[in-house]
């Protein structure tokens, strides 16, 4: 795959451009089931975020972590010819999706997020706390895969008591974990407290949330905070959905996808 500014970049079909950003611990392969079904009449770029995957390089730095990330969404747009973008966050991703739209207005057409963790860290609850405790401590007593581990289960726990951790392919599992550095870096970095409420509330371009009736419920809550400060945002509540839909529903995510982009 070619390489942008040291980010690995998947550019398929021709049309208006859909920017697909993945979430913690992803990679650009994670939207494998919607990009074939999104090119037939859309421009399609993913990419693995830098330090992720095939982009690799040092991870940026805590400091300014999410500013970062967002310049980097921001100047492969530029690179690629393809601002202004329908720009789609997922989990992580749409944080930075949300901070591209806040701090760098032109680059964004629409923005659809689906189940952004905003500001998760500061209204913690108990089990994303045992989750993040859980996580730290296999991390620093030398246990990095199954700190990573702990991480994907913390955030794709569903509210039957299932878990979508379990229902990946080996494959996707094994390629999730590989990412364990930049999870850690992740958690440290926080869940978009740079970025701040008046900030999104000044978001003008027209919005999407996503938000699956079985995912974890920091995440269901994160969901009811950019519901209440993005202005105008249409909510789309999928009841049979958990945090794992692109993968294990991507038919529907597509259904929904297309239309936030003409609503």
């Amino acid at each position: 795959m070619p390489s942008v500014n040291g980010l690995q970049v998947r550019d398929e079909g021709a049309g208006p451009p859909i920017l697909l950003i993945h979430g913690t611990g992803a990679h650009l392969g994670t939207w494998e089931a919607v990009i074939a079904p999104l090119a037939r009449d859309h421009r399609v770029i993913a990419y693995d975020r830098r330090g992720y995957s095939g982009s690799g390089g040092p991870l940026h730095a805590r400091k300014g972590y999410l500013a970062a990330h967002a310049a980097d969404a921001a100047a492969l747009l530029d690179q690629l010819g393809a601002a202004p973008a329908i720009v789609c966050g997922w989990s992580w991703g749409g944080i930075v999706a949300m901070a591209l739209a806040a701090w760098h207005p032109d680059k964004v057409a629409r923005l659809f997020l689906y189940e952004p963790p905003f500001h998760a860290r500061k209204h913690m609850g108990w089990a994303l706390f045992r989750g993040f405790v859980a996580t730290m401590f296999l991390r620093f007593t030398g246990r990095k895969p199954a700190g990573a581990e702990a991480f994907f289960r913390t955030a794709l726990a569903e509210t039957d008591g299932a878990n979508a951790f379990d229902r990946l392919t080996p494959e996707m599992r094994q390629s999730l974990l590989a990412n364990a550095e930049p999870v850690f870096r992740e958690l440290e970095s926080g869940t978009g407290e740079d970025l701040s409420v008046d900030e999104v509330a000044r978001i003008r371009c027209p919005s999407t949330l996503l938000v699956g009736g079985k995912t974890a419920p920091f995440l269901a809550e994160a969901g009811d905070r950019v519901a209440k400060l993005v202005p105008g945002i249409r909510v789309v509540r999928e009841p049979g959905a958990g945090h794992a839909m692109v993968a294990e529903q991507p038919e529907r995510f597509v259904e929904i996808l297309r239309d936030a982009m003409v609503g």
